[in-house]
């Protein structure tokens, strides 16, 4: 149920962008308290994006989505393991980060023909 959607301008390579997903999973699944089995990690690199006016710059945007374990006190947990992560693994300055958090209801969120709820 937790989500993670990744976009930079960064290119990565084909073999080190599913190790990069799988490094995410797992930092997403610590980060969240929830089962790994769950997690999905989407990884868009090379994407037109632009930060303060600046397309040049290495720079990356987090949108993660959960059922729950997101709050005030979690996301600045997350938001720095995150910035931490993306700097070591793209090169890009948590200062050209942006994360947003959205906490989705269960009846919200479907999977296997249903939903959570």
């Amino acid at each position: 149920m937790p989500c993670l959607s990744l976009k930079t301008n960064v290119l990565i390579g084909a073999d080190a962008k599913l190790e990069l997903m799988k490094e995410a999973s797992a930092l997403l699944a610590e980060c969240t308290g929830k089962p790994e089995s769950y997690c999905m990690v989407i990884l868009e690199d090379q994407i037109a994006l632009s930060f303060g006016g600046d397309a040049t710059m290495p720079t990356a945007y987090l949108s993660i989505q959960s059922i729950g374990k997101l709050g005030v006190a979690q996301n600045k947990k997350i938001s720095a393991s995150f910035c931490q992560w993306v700097q070591r693994a793209f090169q890009v300055d948590p200062s050209r980060t942006y994360l947003s958090f959205r906490d989705v209801p269960a009846s919200e969120w479907g999977w296997n023909g249903s939903t959570f709820a």
